[in-house]
């Protein structure tokens, strides 16, 4: 399962769960990331997108992917300022790696091995960019993507 929360924004959250998705399951991800994109144009914001994965996609799924966020109008993706991605796997750190390659005019999408990693580095871009940010929803943001690891962990047979 692909989840998108935007209830901590200026975080913008994503959790993608170990099983295989449908062209379905990430087109829908891609208009609910959209949706958050053309608010933060109306309302002057910008974001950064912090996911939670254990997923390691399939070649079909890396192709789709790759396509899909090709076609996002450069104008959504200026409203990001970049993108982590917490994987603890070095296979779905290569998977990105790849993507990247695939999508070079996508905003910096970035690996990191921990919640922690990807707060911190948060951080230093919300700061860099002047953008202040509100304890409680950094605090909401860190919950979100501890549970969203644990779940995926467990959902994987690992311990949590």
């Amino acid at each position: 399962m692909i989840v998108v929360e935007a209830k901590y924004y200026p975080y913008l959250l994503m959790g993608v769960g170990g099983e295989r998705h449908t062209e379905a399951d990430y087109v829908a991800m891609f208009e609910a990331t959209e949706a958050v994109a053309r608010q933060a144009i109306r309302d002057k914001t910008r974001h950064v997108v912090v996911s939670s994965s254990n997923f390691n996609m399939s070649a079909a799924e890396r192709k789709f992917v790759a396509a899909r966020a090709a076609a996002v109008p450069q104008e959504l993706q200026d409203v990001s300022l970049g993108a982590y991605v917490i994987a603890e796997s070095l296979a779905i750190r290569g998977v990105l790696t790849a993507l990247r390659w695939l999508t070079p005019s996508l905003v910096s999408v970035e690996a990191v091995g921990s919640v922690d990693a990807a707060m911190t580095a948060t951080a230093a871009v919300f700061e860099a960019h002047g953008i202040k940010v509100n304890a409680e929803r950094t605090r909401g943001a860190r919950r979100w993507l501890e549970e969203q690891t644990v779940l995926q962990r467990k959902a994987a047979g690992a311990p949590g």
